[in-house]
């Protein structure tokens, strides 16, 4: 594989630049799809629309059918750009790799209303309530679907302070899913914020952290969370975790 990449080497179009296209006019239709399928409410949303939305079985149906036909289209980019790699056109893979995410994180600034930013859990329902604090706009994406599909409610933000304040309105989470370097406040003086505090302290904590916990913080917060999952993390671990802590 190292000699694959090599800088300059030359290789014949396998058909790759095709699939990227295909995957782009894929993607492309996929956003004009869902502006038709919402229509006017995608311009004026209500609390009261989103509660309906999300309580809406063909509703969400058809949102997990979006996720999964973009998620599709993205393993096609991305195998289309391991090809490029193998083949030692990384200038080519680099351009496409650049792009492929520029589209992903651009679709999800316009489609985080719709799934990540609720801002207060639903009152009376039964649903396992999970506060997703990660400043990654595509994992906390990806994890927020894929809990969303198991019927879990799950509401984003991107750090401790917001953390803190989502903590502050009722009800609370059932699971504070939370990374530990993030910007402002970072996981563990997030982590010991909660712990110090009479109302939030037997809130169930799980950790996920992209190194070791060598430093001093990182090994105090590993011992005050519930659960430590280290990156790269794969979504049905977390998930296991939050049914083991759960019992659900």
């Amino acid at each position: 594989m190292a000699q694959a990449i090599r800088e300059g080497a030359a290789a014949p179009d396998t058909g790759v630049e095709a699939t990227l296209r295909a995957t782009s006019r894929q993607t492309q239709r996929g956003g004009r799809e869902r502006e038709l399928a919402t229509g006017e409410k995608a311009m004026d949303r209500s609390t009261h629309d989103s509660k309906q939305n999300a309580a809406d079985p063909t509703s969400t149906r058809a949102q997990i059918h979006e996720l999964r036909n973009r998620l599709y289209a993205s393993s096609l980019a991305f195998r289309a750009i391991c090809r490029l790699l193998d083949s030692g056109q990384v200038d080519k893979a680099r351009i496409a790799a650049e792009t492929m995410l520029a589209k992903v994180n651009g679709e999800l600034h316009e489609s985080r209303d719709d799934v990540v930013d609720q801002r207060r859990f639903e009152e009376g329902s039964n649903a396992l309530k999970v506060l997703l604090v990660e400043d990654d706009d595509m994992e906390a994406h990806l994890l927020s679907a894929q809990m969303a599909e198991l019927g879990y409610q799950v509401i984003h933000v991107r750090d401790g302070i917001a953390a803190l304040q989502q903590l502050k309105l009722a009800p609370l989470p059932d699971v504070v899913l939370l990374d530990m370097n993030m910007p402002r406040l970072d996981g563990p003086k997030t982590v010991t914020s909660i712990r110090s505090n009479t109302q939030l302290k037997d809130l169930t904590l799980i950790a996920v952290s992209g190194s070791d916990a060598t430093s001093a913080n990182m090994q105090k917060a590993r011992r005050n969370v519930d659960f430590w999952i280290t990156k790269p993390a794969d979504p049905e671990r977390i998930v296991g975790a939050i049914r083991e802590l759960t019992r659900t």
